[in-house]
């Protein structure tokens, strides 16, 4: 995974970090400045996008062991905004 930009949600896990996917779903998003980070399998896609004080991941963190909970410890602590 890749990560686009500085965001709270990702304080603490790399550029680069993998993370579990279950299924082949993939997030067309139309606004290149929401996404958070990008994943490439057989094409490349938004894997997190925010906006605002809204969040999205297209993989599993609860399956995701470690980095998986830090991105959760960090949905949890977050405070709303964009931390940048």
């Amino acid at each position: 995974m890749a990560i686009a930009r500085p965001h709270p949600l990702f304080e603490g896990i790399p550029s680069g970090a993998c993370f579990y996917f279950a299924h082949s779903y993939a997030v067309n998003c139309e606004e290149p400045g929401d996404v958070l980070a990008s994943t490439t399998y057989g094409q490349t896609y938004a894997s997190a996008v925010a906006r605002d004080n809204l969040v999205g991941v297209q993989f599993h963190p609860e399956k995701s062991h470690d980095l998986g909970a830090r991105l959760l410890r960090n949905f949890v602590n977050w405070s709303g905004d964009s931390g940048v």
